[in-house]
Formats: C-alpha cells, sequence, structure tokens
C-alpha cells in the first residue's frame, strides 16, 4: 500500500491523496460490522477515466479566482485587476471598453433612468440609446419588466414609458448595451 501524503474528509468517508492525486477512499459505512474498507479508484469501474478527463489546476492557478481552460486542459486563474472584465481568451480588460470586442459596443450596468417616481410619473430617459434595442434589461424593484406589456422604448431613443407609473419610493434601475 503506498504512503499517503493527505486524508480529507468527504460525505463517503476519507479519501486518500498521493502527490496531489486521489487514489482512494476509505470508507466508513457501516454495514453489515464493517468499517474503514480501502477501495482503489481501479476498483471502481470507470471513475479512473472520469477523474482522468477532469480538469487539473494548472501551476498559475489560484483558489478563490476566476479561472479560464488553458490550450493543455489546465485551469489557470485569470490575471487582472478585480475591477476588470474577463475574455473568452481568458485576459482581462476595463469592463465597458468594448475591447476586445467590436468597437463601439458598451455595457450601462444598473443605471437609474432619469424621472421622477412619484406615483403618476411614467416618461424616463436613459443617459445612451440602447443598442439594440432587445438589450434592454429595467427592472423596478429588483423585478424585471418585459416589453411592451410593462413599459414601451421608443425606438432610437433612450426615452421609457411605463404602463403603470412606479409608486413613490419604487427603485427603477436598467442594463443595456449601447
Amino acid at each position: 500500500m503506498p504512503k499517503y501524503t493527505s486524508f480529507t474528509k468527504s460525505r463517503f468517508g476519507l479519501i486518500a491523496v498521493v502527490f496531489g492525486v486521489c487514489v482512494g477512499v476509505m470508507l466508513e459505512l457501516p454495514l453489515r460490522g464493517f468499517t474503514g474498507i480501502l477501495i482503489t479508484i481501479s476498483e471502481v469501474v470507470g471513475l479512473d477515466t472520469e477523474l482522468s478527463i477532469r480538469p487539473i489546476a494548472g501551476v498559475d492557478y489560484i483558489p478563490g479566482s476566476v479561472v479560464y481552460v488553458d490550450s493543455s486542459g489546465f485551469l489557470e486563474s485569470v490575471p487582472g485587476p478585480l475591477s476588470n472584465c474577463v475574455t473568452v481568451g481568458g485576459s482581462t480588460v476595463p469592463c465597458g471598453t468594448g475591447s476586445p470586442g467590436p468597437a463601439g459596443i458598451n455595457f450601462a450596468d444598473s443605471e437609474v433612468p432619469a424621472g421622477v417616481v412619484n406615483g403618476t410619473n411614467v416618461t424616463f430617459t436613459l443617459v445612451q440609446v440602447p443598442n439594440p434595442t432587445g438589450s434592454l434589461q429595467l427592472f423596478r424593484n429588483g423585478i424585471r419588466l418585459s416589453p411592451p406589456g410593462d413599459y414601451v422604448l421608443t425606438p432610437g431613443t433612450g426615452k421609457i414609458m411605463l404602463v403603470l407609473p412606479p409608486g413613490v419610493g419604487d427603485a427603477m434601475v436598467a442594463d443595456y448595451r449601447y
């Protein structure tokens, strides 16, 4: 039996680890008086195959970080400031710059539309014009509103007409691309 470098407690028992690789499970199931049975990975049908295709932490992996799968199949941490957005290639760019995607694409997140929230006003205006118009997600008190049942966005403008006015104290928030 190999010398185990560590044991990790799981809901099934102790997992034996040798040089960072799981090699067996010490079951703690009180079945007919048996306990402490060592079952190796090779004794579990298909387990070695399933474990061999799982992602493995690479040399640049940092627990608790955003990760991507590199070209060799290893999990690596995404470098960059926490305030940046992650690209599909595993790099980061400042959020809302449109880089490295198509030029001119920006995002408005948690924008409060301009307009009086007084229980009677139904007209609100966004800072930018949503493009495409379908990218607009409008929320009242955290509940997403749907066009045209809840609001209408005038095409080519940032003007929103609500079907029902928000009550005094209601919070209006919009997310969209422009």
